[in-house]
């Protein structure tokens, strides 16, 4: 586990993933869940303080709220991970896949 994660209050069996957005902008998320739908592979991510969670934090990670987003996982062309918004197709596959698969661990 990094320093950083760490400060965010992660625990060692949370992955911490950070986004960065058109502008530049870095959105720390953590790694709810990631499966695969066929040939696809896919995270579930929840948004996270980027100050840090404390005891009184109310980020959606510690608040149990459910704003978490679904990102399709593809390897660009140097052979790295990126994280980008599925097609309205594969979305409605994965999320329909990822219901089946919370039910299965309930």
């Amino acid at each position: 586990m990094t320093d950083k994660e760490m400060d965010m209050g992660l625990m060692d069996d949370e992955q911490l993933l950070v986004l960065t957005d058109e502008e530049g902008k870095e959105h720390p998320t953590v790694v709810v869940d990631q499966f695969s739908v066929g040939e696809n592979d896919y995270v579930v991510l929840l948004p996270i303080n980027p100050e840090g969670c404390d005891d009184d934090c109310e980020c959606s990670f510690c608040s149990g709220e459910e704003e978490a987003f679904l990102l399709k996982v593809i390897t660009n062309e140097q052979g790295e991970e990126e994280y980008v918004e599925p097609t309205e197709e594969e979305f409605a596959e994965a999320e329909a896949a990822y219901a089946e698969l919370q039910d299965e661990e309930a």
